[in-house]
């Protein structure tokens, strides 16, 4: 019984077991990792990065690709700031935000899913669009000699951001909740079986009386939503809106989605593996912050966990794919 379950475990989450193993040796290495400090602001990166990755994983399983996901966080970290800025309603300001992941994700959506572009080379043009946008944006805001610059918001705004409820960061019960969202709308739905459907055949998806246009585009606009989601929780947590705060998000949000198990080719994963791979990643870059190792340290051991990551989720996904 034991043995079942633990196999059903490891089918749904196979970064689960490496998840505790990571805990336990950090925690070793440094008695400081599990700290009430250092878990809390381990919780709330996380919570910035699950968000985003949950748009990246539905993405992921229609086969598309999403490589504006980091400049669109940022962007929209930066639209709620200036906002804020200028008018003083918090709920203007995140409104704004969450319009600006909601443009870029609809503009993606239209241009892949009725105009049948290539997802890698628009999503690439988009990141560099929608970042200068945010850097034009914030220099024009903070007015430094056309410098761009963090724009700042209220201390009694980020109070929220920063602030704790039962112990656990507040940005943290936001993700709980997208994620509950995000696996009913996949598993429990009929949006959700023809997401996975056009993932593993999108022609015969098609044949079956799917309007693949409508979903794939759905699919990013729901992206976009996500992404700006996680700007204004991202804003929130900083204090300001900073258009390089985006910059490494990306490699992170891929590597969360792929390490937790959802396929690149479409069709297998879900939100839940993805919750998991971010953990993973958060969880070794605060680790390795603790211990001392400088940037590119990081950046070599976040290869490596890239590397056997997906090593050990196709190995799962295989296996649950023969059974």
């Amino acid at each position: 019984m034991i043995r079942s379950h633990a196999a059903q475990i490891l089918r749904n989450a196979p970064m689960a077991p490496v998840l505790i193993g990571i805990i336990i040796v950090f925690a070793i290495i440094s008695p400081g990792f599990l700290s009430a400090f250092n878990t809390q602001n381990l919780m709330r990166d996380a919570s910035v990065l699950i968000v985003a990755a949950m748009g990246a994983t539905l993405v992921f399983l229609i086969s598309g690709l999403d490589l504006s996901v980091g400049s669109t966080v940022a962007a929209s970290a930066v639209g709620a700031a200036i906002v804020m800025q200028n008018t003083g309603n918090i709920g203007i300001a995140l409104g704004a935000g969450l319009l600006v992941g909601v443009l870029v994700g609809a503009f993606n959506g239209v241009l892949i899913g009725y105009a049948r572009l290539v997802p890698f080379v628009l999503t690439l043009g988009t990141l560099l669009a929608v970042r200068a946008f945010a850097y034009l944006g914030s220099a024009a805001q903070v007015g430094q000699g056309g410098t761009a610059g963090a724009v700042s918001l209220p201390i009694e705004v980020t109070g929220f951001g920063r602030g704790l409820t039962f112990g656990l960061p507040n940005i943290f019960y936001i993700a709980v909740v997208v994620v509950a969202a995000v696996a009913v709308l996949v598993g429990a739905t009929r949006f959700g079986r023809e997401v996975r459907l056009i993932g593993q055949n999108e022609r015969a998806a098609a044949f079956s009386g799917i309007n693949v246009k409508r979903v794939t585009f759905l699919v990013y606009t729901i992206a976009g939503l996500l992404s700006g989601i996680a700007g204004c929780m991202l804003a929130l947590r900083l204090g300001a809106g900073n258009p390089a705060s985006g910059d490494s998000l990306l490699l992170q949000v891929i590597t969360a989605v792929i390490i937790g198990g959802t396929a690149l080719a479409g069709g297998h994963g879900g939100p839940i593996r993805t919750v998991f791979g971010a953990f993973v990643i958060i969880a070794i870059d605060r680790g390795l912050t603790l211990v001392g190792f400088q940037f590119w340290d990081q950046q070599i051991v976040l290869g490596l966990v890239i590397l056997f990551g997906t090593l050990i989720t196709r190995r799962f996904n295989a296996r649950r794919r023969l059974a």
